[in-house]
């Protein structure tokens, strides 16, 4: 089984380090402003509840899902979002592609800080692991 979870882990990693990179050059150029992290926070924590959310609607969950689930709607797709984005023509979906870049951040530290919690919370919403 992990020899299937890790192109999602590996493809997290570089979209990750990949986003702080692009982060850090804008950041340099000062064109990261408070509010884009505070949207690219608020973004992270709504993914995070709703991957969250969907698991407490299914009741159920295979307990390697949360390893494939969280990397694809917290990581890849919306990197994938940021790269078509980021050299828009439009100001504004640039900024939308700078919070994005943000969000995967924030989710990295969610990812990694939160490991034990999400699995701990999903217990306390009632969902069933399989093993």
């Amino acid at each position: 089984m992990g020899i299937l979870i890790l192109p999602f882990l590996l493809g997290s990693l570089i979209a990750f380090i990949s986003s702080a990179i692009t982060i850090a050059k804008f950041a340099t150029k000062k064109k990261v402003k408070l509010p884009h992290l505070f949207y690219g926070f608020v973004l992270a924590a709504t993914l995070y509840g709703a991957v969250i959310g969907s698991y407490a609607i299914e009741k159920e969950y295979w307990t390697l899902s949360p390893l494939f689930r969280f990397p694809i709607f917290m990581f890849l797709i919306p990197f994938g979002i940021a790269v078509v984005t980021k050299n828009s023509q439009s100001n504004s979906v640039r900024t939308t592609a700078i919070f994005i870049l943000i969000s995967i951040l924030f989710s990295g530290a969610y990812f990694i800080a939160f490991n034990n919690l999400t699995i701990e919370l999903l217990d306390r919403l009632g969902t069933h692991g399989y093993y």
